[in-house]
């Protein structure tokens, strides 16, 4: 009997197969049509993810039992993602919660007994927590199950510390745990880094040659909760603690970073310098930036945001910035360098009024201004596919008159028309898919009450507000009130 002949699927490469496998894992646990991001990282180590994802069937699961072939190159995708964050286990009355410091004892358990599975794994994330704060520190037994589970993982391409470590630094981890941190750190396979920089200092992030991806987030929120940690320093000798082998190990291996998010706004001052002066070469290819800055603490802060521009604005291509404005520090940023942007994303945002110590008007009108003369900048990109601009004002005051908050709205709308009109202009622009404005103004008592709204400008023809813009398809005006907006902080970190 002549054989069935084989689907043309199995005689496929293994490289290929490999990259059917990379997208089943994106898909394989969405339910009845239902988009989870938790399930977009399919992993059976996905311990943010509840029981019941984890232990699904999936068509990953399927894919294994096709062939012995499709099984070698299908399961290891079940086990390329490590979350560690404390979960629930079991199902029905056998719960039971499980620690962080449990799921670090149990992985490394598994490693030593399945070894091939520590190949499997590209990227891991950890959730600090107050027990893994103490383990990081060397105050429980479980720090050398911690160093032997990374020492385990020899193909990481992505490492992730999220949460924060209370008045802790680099110089108050324990000695094999630093270790162990700059050794996944300097592997050659690291193309992805997340963490406060209060946790692990610059020339430890930096010294990964393949390092693509760099993510440095806030520590403030550590001081949120104990206000005598306020003003703890952080040791500048910490922040460049590397050794003499680090900094060896350096030179000639600066990696080519293609996108970075700074979002540590108390300290964004020091990392940017620190950038420029020591790592420059590092971001002459950057292709995505992300910073985000909370009430400037000086002009320096916008200054350096400059100078980062200038540095890297030649190849960027997209780019986000969130700043608050402090009175004193508003003043425009030059995007004139930026002649390859494809996606821009400014969030400028102002707190006014009594509470501010300054006058809300005079204090709107150099707002508006800074807005202005920054938009005109962006006139040279050729090349811009998307333009995304939040403006959020904030005023509490003892009086209110129509002059203020939503009574400026249509003479801010026709400024800003002004200097976007040029893109109405498709032969010039011809990428542009989307413009996009949204504002909210937040008129409020000393009481924290909102005052009688005046005059919303959609209630005016569009042609009164934006004379250019008004009939580009392209374009969407979006106001919203205190109530409809929900997604000022929300920058995707994920």
């Amino acid at each position: 009997m002549q054989a069935a002949p084989q689907p043309y699927l199995t005689k496929l490469p293994n490289e290929i197969l490999s990259d059917i496998a990379e997208c089943v894992k994106e898909i394989s646990l969405r339910e009845e049509g239902d988009y989870n991001p938790l399930k977009t990282k399919l992993s059976r180590f996905n311990f943010e993810a509840d029981v019941k994802a984890r232990q699904a069937t999936t068509a990953l699961d399927q894919c294994c039992l096709v062939s012995k072939r499709f099984h070698d190159i299908f399961r290891p995708f079940l086990f390329s993602y490590v979350n560690v964050s404390c979960c629930v286990s079991g199902s029905g009355g056998s719960t039971k919660f499980v620690s962080a410091l449990e799921l670090i004892q149990g992985l490394r358990r598994l490693l030593e007994h399945r070894p091939e599975i520590g190949l499997w794994i590209r990227e891991i994330r950890f959730s600090i927590d107050d027990e893994v704060d103490d383990l990081l520190m060397g105050h429980t037994s479980v720090h050398p199950d911690f160093v032997a589970m990374l020492s385990k993982m020899p193909a990481l391409t992505a490492f992730k510390f999220d949460g924060y470590m209370v008045g802790a630094s680099w110089g108050a981890l324990h000695p094999s745990i630093r270790d162990a941190l700059r050794e996944v750190c300097q592997l050659d396979t690291i193309q992805e880094l997340r963490a406060a920089t209060r946790i692990i200092p610059m020339d430890v992030l930096m010294s990964s040659p393949a390092l693509r991806n760099l993510q440095l987030f806030a520590t403030s929120t550590a001081f949120e909760e104990d206000d005598s940690l306020e003003d703890a320093p952080l040791n500048p000798s910490e922040e460049n603690s590397a050794s003499a082998a680090d900094v060896s190990l350096r030179v000639g291996r600066l990696p080519g970073i293609q996108s970075l998010v700074c979002t540590d706004s108390e300290r964004l001052e020091s990392h940017l310098p620190h950038l420029c002066a020591k790592y420059s070469p590092a971001f002459q290819d950057l292709r995505s930036l992300l910073l985000v800055s909370n009430i400037p603490t000086s002009p320096l802060v916008l200054d350096l945001v400059q100078k980062f521009l200038r540095l890297t604005g030649s190849n960027l291509q997209e780019l986000q910035i969130q700043i608050e404005y402090g009175f004193s520090f508003i003043r425009p940023l030059d995007l004139t360098p930026l002649t390859q942007l494809r996606r821009i994303k400014l969030r400028s945002k102002r707190e006014g009024g009594v509470y501010a110590n300054d006058p809300p008007k005079s204090d709107d009108e150099t707002f508006v201004q800074m807005l202005v003369q920054t938009l005109k900048t962006l006139e040279g990109a050729l090349h811009i596919e998307e333009i995304d601009i939040w403006v959020v004002w904030e005023h509490y005051q003892d009086s209110h008159n129509a002059e203020d908050g939503h009574g400026r709205h249509p003479d801010i709308l026709r400024r800003l028309d002004s200097s976007l009109g040029c893109f109405a202009d498709r032969a010039r622009y011809p990428s542009l898919q989307s413009v996009v404005i949204r504002m909210l103004c937040v008129c409020m008592n000393l009481s924290g009450e909102p005052w009688e709204e005046v005059d919303e400008p959609g209630d005016l023809p569009r042609k009164d507000l934006l004379p250019t813009l008004h009939s580009d398809d392209r374009f969407r005006l979006d106001v919203f009130n205190e109530v409809e907006v929900d997604e000022w902080d929300e920058f995707d970190l994920a």
